[in-house]
């Protein structure tokens, strides 16, 4: 009995240490798929985090009904996901708000160059640093005075084409819109158009004495002192001088090169005005200043180089300087200010002379693509321009005294009325002469009084300002 009992006991001590294995056995099996549940609950926690914050941030820009639309849709996704661990859930993608908002677009430079300007305006005169082009033209055409408001009104037509950020073209056209047609303002009986000689006292003597001859007598002696350019009698009467104001076209060539020390401004000029018969060729050399952006400061030189239209100036420079400021740039009315002076070396290979060609202010108002100006231009140093004669004013005697500020009148030089006066002038000198020869033997005191009176009278004060107008607008491609 005690045997058994023993036996019993190990049995029970044995079922009891097998039991305790297998328990120890089953733990240790169990414990991977705990971990496993832990990392996928671990993972919904996340996973639910972040859906929170998007829905949080859904709400600000979408109803609450579709939020609530959602956050039921994502909770039922929640639950199949977790039913199926298997499966590993989808990477969720943030989607951020959307904006009614274009994108900013960087603009390249393929697209900022090649803009094309239009520049149309409508003027009173055309100014060419210290020089009136078309109002002085009219005054000797009309035989009018130079004043300082000229009425030479002509239309002008620029564009301009910027091939690149540094490399410009620019082309203008100036029209005169009236006194274009030729007109007899020399009022001389010539055998052609243009001719120096005139004919008028022999014209007159003839048709008083009833004797041709007389007139054809003149025009054989004259042949035969040149006969590269015979007279006709009988082609003999008064003609239109070649003064119509005529087109003037320009054109510019520049190019900017970037540097430390500004934009060094480099190219050509070229111009022709048949109104003078001159083209001119320049070559251009400047800077525009790094310093004082506000006022845009700029020093330009013009060479020229051409010798058309017997030189017209040939082998001169004009040196310019020039600031301007635009005022209230952001309103659609807002005006600019400028202001523009130079320096002429050499007036002309004839007059050879330098000094301030101008000191020109402006002043402008903008109207979007509108605008109107007036500009008047400061001819300080009249000894400069003194020169009327250059330009074959007729007077019965050249400019004797260049540094008077005195310059032939137009008004004063043509017709029969200013001959008279002239004629008057030389009577009485040589009656002066003939009643005390004694005190003026050899006729010199005789012809100084005849040259003072005639070019007092024939003379006019040097128009120190001349004013221009423009009105026009300017546009973009």
């Amino acid at each position: 009995m005690k045997s058994l009992k023993n036996f019993q006991l190990l049995t029970i001590l044995f079922l009891l240490f097998s039991l305790s294995i297998s328990a120890e056995k089953t733990k240790k099996g169990k414990q991977k798929p705990v971990e496993k549940k832990n990392i996928e609950s671990t993972k919904s926690d996340r996973r639910e985090k972040i859906e929170k914050e998007d829905i949080l941030i859904s709400v600000k820009t979408e109803p609450a009904e579709l939020v609530e639309e959602k956050s039921t849709k994502k909770e039922r996704e929640e639950v199949i996901t977790k039913e199926e661990p298997k499966t590993p859930p989808a990477p969720i993608v943030k989607e951020e708000p959307v904006s009614i908002t274009p994108p900013v677009t960087k603009t390249s430079t393929a697209d900022s160059i090649h803009p094309i300007t239009l520049n149309q305006y409508f003027s009173n005169d055309i100014w060419f640093r210290g020089f009136s082009v078309l109002g002085d033209r009219l005054a000797q055409r009309d035989n009018r005075r130079y004043q300082s408001m000229q009425h030479a009104w002509n239309l002008v037509t620029g564009v301009s084409y910027d091939v690149s950020e540094n490399f410009s073209i620019g082309m203008n056209v100036y029209s005169p819109t009236a006194h274009r047609a030729n007109r007899d303002n020399d009022f001389f009986m010539q055998a052609a158009p243009g001719d120096s000689k005139d004919f008028t006292q022999k014209y007159a003597e003839a048709a008083q004495a009833g004797n041709p001859n007389i007139l054809i007598d003149e025009a054989t002696q004259l042949n035969a002192e040149d006969p590269k350019n015979p007279k006709d009698p009988s082609a003999i009467k008064r003609r239109k001088e070649k003064n119509g104001l005529k087109d003037i076209f320009d054109a510019s060539f520049t190019y900017k090169h970037n540097t430390r020390f500004g934009k060094i401004i480099t190219g050509f000029y070229f111009a022709n005005n048949d109104n003078f018969n001159i083209t001119l060729g320049e070559l251009v050399a400047g800077i525009e200043f790094p310093f004082w952006k506000a006022l845009s400061p700029s020093f330009t030189s013009y060479y020229r180089f051409t010798s058309e239209g017997g030189g017209g100036g040939n082998g001169t420079s004009n040196h310019r300087i020039a600031i301007s400021h635009k005022f209230f740039p952001e309103n659609n009315i807002n005006f600019t200010t400028s202001l523009s002076s130079g320096y002429q070396y050499h007036s002309n290979l004839k007059e050879y002379r330098s000094g301030v060609s101008d000191i020109s202010p402006k002043i402008q108002v903008n109207y979007g693509s509108f605008y109107v100006s007036f500009m008047d231009m400061i001819r300080p140093d009249p000894s400069l321009w003194d020169a009327a004669g250059g330009f074959g004013s007729g007077a019965a005697y050249n400019d004797s005294n260049r540094r008077d500020g005195m310059v032939d009148d137009p008004s004063k030089i043509r017709g029969s009325q200013n001959q008279a006066y002239v004629d008057l002038i030389n009577k009485g000198a040589n009656s002066l002469h003939a009643s005390n020869p004694g005190a003026d033997p050899n006729g010199y005191g005789r012809e100084a009084v005849k040259v003072y009176l005639t070019q007092n009278y024939q003379q006019q004060k040097f128009v120190t300002h001349i004013y221009f107008f423009t009105v026009g607008y300017s546009m973009k491609f």
